[in-house]
């Protein structure tokens, strides 16, 4: 797995979710990813509540840029994976 998709893994794991990378690099990690099923992708709608996939809620959104990008979520066998990767604590 390339650095960059561990950072990625490491960072959506932390919230449970993200933005969907910009760059070119990004998105080839994000392809090793799913791949693999640590993450998956959505795609909110404008004014849903978005649940974490940890089980939190979050607050409703209600931004039209949220609601037009893509979103990473993370997955139980990324998550595992996250706790193993990460320093002590950090997710």
């Amino acid at each position: 797995m390339s650095e960059e998709a561990i950072g990625i893994l490491l960072e959506t794991a932390r919230s449970g979710e993200r933005d969907f990378p910009e760059t070119l690099e990004g998105r080839a990690a994000v392809d090793e990813l799913l791949e693999a099923g640590l993450v998956e992708v959505f795609q909110p709608s404008q004014g849903d509540t978005v649940f974490t996939r940890q089980g939190s809620i979050q607050e409703t959104i209600e931004v039209q840029t949220y609601a037009s990008r893509p979103r990473l979520a993370i997955t139980s066998k990324g998550q595992k994976l996250a706790r193993r990767l990460a320093p002590h604590g950090a997710t």
